[in-house]
């Protein structure tokens, strides 16, 4: 949520958004409720898809899709990715 805020807020609205995700991070590691490679891979992950969802929604004309694919009945599974401009 912070970089989603941080895209579409100006100052000080990111300064905040990130700063409250970082104490929740490190309140995390600090009450032992997660590991810190938890919370960063976590950071990462968020922050990735709250750019990528800025992004998708700042244009209407560009697009991302992501869709399941499974390429018969014997098994298997992927993902498909799709962007136009």
């Amino acid at each position: 949520m912070a970089s989603v805020f941080a895209d579409r807020y100006e100052q000080p609205i990111p300064l905040i958004a990130y700063g409250t995700a970082a104490f929740i991070s490190v309140s995390r590691v600090y009450l032992n409720e997660h590991f810190a490679s938890d919370v960063v891979a976590g950071a990462v992950l968020g922050f990735v898809i709250g750019k990528v969802l800025s992004w998708r929604h700042k244009d209407e004309n560009r697009r991302l899709t992501v869709l399941p694919y499974v390429p018969d009945a014997r098994g298997g599974l992927g993902m498909t990715f799709s962007c136009s401009f």
